[in-house]
């Protein structure tokens, strides 16, 4: 009894009827009640409204001899509200116990950090998913809106399936590196393939999680699809401007902006009778 009452986590022990029997110290503590606002008086009662008919389902369970987890929301004597975890065993034919037995536990701190992370990731201007076993877990709002799928069709699809036919080998090989625990970069950029049957350009950055209990990946992917199209248009202006200046009919130097010399073309040095770039190149070219 003295380990159940320093513990942190409460007990209460309820009759058939649903009414509390006994409820340990930590538990009141915890609600801000006494005991003898408690005891007899219905476990249902501070149960958030929109949590009673989960735990009246549940209770129906633990009474059939199935022991039942819940998250519920419990009104404290002040009136703000804590989030629980609650497991329930019947112990009823217990000759010892002869009721059903609900360990409970605060999780409110990790309830509150878990909105606030829900908040940020699906408010986030870039796509997150979780993938386990090569199965998407989650996807968030931007996710859907970048791939034309809808959460809930994400949601179990195979990870394969977002990628066109020519990059799969490419994301098949990381995978396969994963999995032998050799070293992978963390941003790589990849493919996707949309539900439309278009193909955007994608930046992932990723990291290995745990997820309920088991080894994840959780994946940052941003669409660069614009940006790269820009620096292969630029690629090809700076082409297209290379070959322009080695062929032109005239002399064509390039200076810094203290006027130095940084590069010429051939036709220059045929002009000026210099053989190599080397040679001009430094000089001041006012």
């Amino acid at each position: 009894r003295s380990l159940i009452e320093n513990s942190s986590d409460g007990i209460m022990v309820l009759n058939r009827d649903g009414t509390i029997r006994y409820e340990s110290q930590s538990n009141l503590r915890l609600l801000g009640y006494t005991e003898a606002e408690r005891i007899g008086k219905s476990v249902f009662d501070p149960i958030h409204p929109d949590d009673v008919h989960t735990v009246v389902k549940a209770f129906e369970k633990v009474l059939s001899g199935a022991p039942e987890r819940a998250e519920v929301r419990a009104r404290c004597k002040d009136g703000s509200w804590r989030f629980l975890e609650a497991t329930a065993t019947n112990m009823m034919d217990d000759p010892a116990v002869g009721g059903i037995v609900v360990n409970m536990r605060d999780i409110t701190e990790r309830r509150q950090a878990e909105q606030k992370y829900s908040i940020l990731v699906e408010n986030a201007t870039d796509g997150v998913t979780i993938i386990q076993d090569k199965v998407i877990k989650f996807a968030n709002k931007r996710m859907s809106e970048m791939s034309g799928y809808t959460v809930e069709e994400l949601t179990g699809m195979s990870t394969f399936d977002l990628v066109p036919k020519d990059f799969l080998p490419i994301l098949q090989e990381r995978f396969s590196q994963r999995e032998q625990n050799q070293a992978v970069a963390d941003t790589f950029y990849t493919k996707m393939l949309c539900k439309d049957g278009t193909v955007k350009e994608m930046e992932n950055s990723t990291k290995i999680i745990q997820f309920e209990d088991k080894q994840a990946v959780i994946s940052i992917i941003r669409d660069v699809t614009e940006r790269k199209r820009a620096e292969e248009r630029l690629r090809d202006s700076e082409e297209k401007l290379r070959i322009l200046f080695q062929t032109v009919g005239v002399g064509i130097t390039v200076t810094d902006m203290s006027g130095k010399i940084t590069d010429v073309n051939e036709e220059l040095l045929k002009l000026t009778g210099f053989d190599r770039k080397e040679e001009v190149i430094g000089r001041n070219g006012f």
